[in-house]
């Protein structure tokens, strides 16, 4: 309990931080920019200073906007996961029935990301490449909300909430570890060659520490959402009627 709650406050912080430094966007003027005619001007350089300027005052803005969209959209997936969270402790719910269906919903992200890192380094073609794993993400999220009907007695919103919990929470530790592994190491001004191998060797070593506290903490949630810590074979897993006791 403690470990998601932490980390669900977390996810309110970033999305606050994200909603007070964000300012709303004019969708009156989208691109910000101000049409004027040249007699307003009787230097044609100052009027295209000008445009530029205003060009990137908007893309400040659009960014700052987007920026707060993100941020409540992170605000709602929070609340939704906290709330789905209290309901599965007080068993009015079932996030995942066992570890099996925790792997299941795992795999349905990770195996088309994987799939297409293969087939692009195989130099497939771009839209066969999208096709293929677009397939493979579509049955495997198929199986995941099947087995996601049949933890809650196809109660719709208790569907929903489940779901969006899922993915959120899966979705959100794979960025975590992705962004650890998207380090730019670069030479900094006056550093050294040793200095700067020296450094990269202690940050690399600091991400892998990383990496392992987020995949022990990504287990420690899911094992907090999991109403059986069992593992089930695969038929077992698409059978209807396993662990339904109402």
């Amino acid at each position: 309990m403690k470990t998601i709650t932490i980390y669900m406050l977390l996810g309110m912080m970033i999305s606050l931080f994200l909603f007070k430094n964000s300012i709303p966007i004019n969708l009156n003027n989208q691109f910000g920019l101000t049409i004027k005619s040249q007699n307003d001007y009787s230097n044609n350089n100052y009027v295209d200073s000008e445009n530029s300027y205003h060009y990137e005052k908007s893309d400040s803005e659009s960014f700052r906007g987007s920026l707060k969209i993100f941020g409540l959209i992170i605000l709602l997936l929070t609340i939704i996961t906290i709330v789905t969270a209290v309901l599965h402790k007080k068993e009015v719910l079932t996030v995942y029935s066992d570890y099996t269906d925790v792997t299941f919903t795992a795999l349905s992200i990770i195996l088309p990301l994987l799939f297409m890192l293969i087939f692009y380094l195989l130099k497939f073609d771009t839209t066969t490449n999208y096709i293929i794993c677009g397939i493979i993400a579509l049955i495997l999220l198929f199986i995941v909300a099947l087995k996601t009907v049949y933890n809650n007695y196809g109660n719709v919103l208790f569907v929903i909430l489940v779901f969006i919990t899922k993915y959120f929470i899966t979705i959100f530790y794979l960025l975590i570890l992705i962004l650890i592994n998207l380090r730019f190491q670069t030479r900094r001004k006056d550093e050294s060659k040793y200095q700067f191998e020296s450094r990269v060797s202690r940050e690399n070593e600091q991400d892998k520490i990383r990496e392992k506290e987020t995949i022990a903490n990504y287990v420690s949630t899911s094992r907090f959402l999991t109403r059986h810590s069992s593992w089930s074979s695969v038929s077992n897993y698409f059978n209807k009627k396993q662990y339904l006791t109402k």
